[in-house]
């Protein structure tokens, strides 16, 4: 095992490292200061003789396809099932809010939240069935004043929703920011400062250009923080509406073969679509059935066939 001088700057990092005995040539960059990836990328560069091979690729931003060589965890996931790292997402939720102010969201339990919700945001870009927006997965309860590791806590999470809008095919360009962030890459660098800027959600919406647009398949509706009140508001419209017809379904006699959850989330949807003065027909029930992250036909016509029979069986009116 080489030596390792406890004088060197990076001296816990390459011990840990050294300890967990990853490939030759790879090296796994701790995921807690997404900013700093790339200036110490550069700075084992510098060090390292020509005549050798680096660490790590050399790193011109800190773009998605460098965090797929540099993170352990994000190869990882992309190995499991999504509704085995939405299950994680569940447990991780219940740890970050077991302790006042996020106090758990730092190291390992930071990283794997970050890299469950990069995977399911790439996999949501490549329509994969039952893969929610950010905002229809299990997420922690955030303070609207947050201290401690909290304020890391929103950094990320606004970090993962732009993510989310660059996967969906949000592509502005308009403005210095947007071009730095939203390119043929999602450039990681530059949206980790912008997420953890100063500034109200309105005010980064005009800046982003999804101040007045839905965006491409509805995206700042998948947000969780980079939204409008009223996209808040239609949410939480939505999730009642959801458990509410969930119970009045199972009070009904329904012929075998309905999946009850199915007509209860195609009600909430409507529900909401109402409350956001969008007209519920098939295409927009499709596109919203994808953003809670349920499949239930390429063919729009059905999801308005389903919705008309689900709101005759509880003597609702349709739309």
């Amino acid at each position: 095992m080489d030596y390792i001088d406890p004088d060197h700057p990076l001296y816990d990092e390459l011990r840990w490292h050294q300890r967990n005995s990853l490939p030759p040539g790879v090296k796994e960059i701790e995921f807690d200061f997404f900013a700093e990836v790339a200036k110490r990328l550069n700075e084992e560069k510098a060090d390292t003789a020509p005549s050798q091979p680096p660490s790590a690729p050399p790193v011109e931003n800190t773009a998605i396809p460098t965090i797929e060589v540099v993170s352990k965890n994000l190869k990882h996931f992309r190995n499991c099932q999504s509704l085995d790292i939405l299950e994680l997402l569940q447990e991780l939720k219940e740890t970050i809010e077991a302790e006042p102010d996020a106090a758990s969201f730092s190291g390992r339990l930071k990283n794997e939240f970050t890299a469950c919700h990069l995977v399911l945001n790439e996999r949501f870009a490549a329509a994969e069935k039952g893969v929610p927006a950010p905002a229809f997965r299990p997420q922690p309860a955030r303070s609207n004043a947050p201290k401690g590791n909290a304020v890391e806590l929103a950094n990320t999470v606004r970090l993962i929703d732009l993510h989310y809008c660059w996967c969906a095919g949000h592509r502005p360009q308009q403005n210095a920011i947007c071009a730095a962030i939203f390119g043929a890459e999602f450039e990681f660098d530059a949206a980790d400062r912008f997420a953890r800027s100063k500034g109200k959600s309105v005010k980064k919406l005009e800046l982003i250009e999804l101040h007045d647009t839905f965006g491409p398949q509805h995206c700042r509706l998948g947000n969780v923080t980079l939204l409008l009140d009223t996209d808040r508001s239609s949410q939480r419209v939505f999730h009642r509406a959801r458990e509410r017809h969930k119970i009045d379904l199972e009070n009904r006699s329904i012929k075998a073969g309905v999946d009850k959850r199915e007509w209860a989330d195609l009600l909430a949807i409507g529900t909401m679509l109402k409350h956001l003065d969008i007209p519920i027909d098939g295409n927009t029930l499709k596109q919203m059935t994808r953003l809670i992250g349920r499949h239930i036909s390429d063919r729009p016509f059905r999801h308005k066939e389903k919705y008309v029979s689900a709101c005759k069986k509880l003597g609702l009116d349709v739309e």
